[in-house]
């Protein structure tokens, strides 16, 4: 069985490229009836493949072979290209998750940072040991340090409340130029 499926791969073969068989596939096509009648059949198939082709058989376009030796002799396409495409994409892929993180940071809700919304303070006597003992001032208690605080932070707190001011102005006008009226909503 094996040998009979090695004498038919080599009989294909044979056809495709009409080589003449072997001696010893020649004495195995003469004991084996199912070899020989395989055989058969894949030369009445390649002769009839063949005579069919003969027919649709088309002469080459003129200077075919001009045009392949010039297709290979020609530079090979530049990759300045490409690697500008490729870092285009970057660039836009870049931008696009900057523009993200600076809306997501300018819409992120913020608390208010006055004296009274303090989460917790701890009491720091200020004539008490260690560091405090050692300074020649006094240290400030903690309600005068809360109150600079706030004030230190009033400036941004402001500068924060006209960004966002600004940002709702320009995404209302961007609305009403891009979106119908119909589904605005203030």
């Amino acid at each position: 069985m094996l040998l009979c499926r090695l004498v038919q791969a080599w009989m294909s073969f044979r056809a495709d490229t009409d080589a003449t068989p072997s001696a010893w596939c020649q004495r195995h096509l003469a004991s084996c009836p199912a070899c020989r009648s395989a055989g058969e059949t894949t030369t009445r198939l390649v002769r009839s493949l063949e005579g069919g082709a003969g027919r649709l058989r088309q002469p080459a376009p003129p200077f075919l072979a001009a045009r392949i030796v010039a297709a290979v002799r020609a530079p090979a396409p530049s990759t300045y290209r490409a690697w500008g495409l490729a870092w285009t994409r970057v660039a836009w892929t870049v931008g696009v998750i900057v523009l993200g993180l600076l809306v997501g940071v300018v819409s992120w809700p913020r608390k208010s940072s006055t004296p009274g919304s303090a989460i917790s303070v701890a009491q720091v006597d200020p004539n008490g040991p260690g560091l405090a003992a050692n300074l020649a001032s006094r240290l400030p208690d903690s309600a005068s340090l809360l109150a600079f605080g706030a004030k230190l932070d009033e400036p941004l707190e402001q500068e924060w409340q006209r960004m966002l001011a600004d940002a709702r102005t320009a995404a209302r006008s961007l609305a009403a130029a891009f979106v119908p009226e119909s589904t605005i909503e203030y």
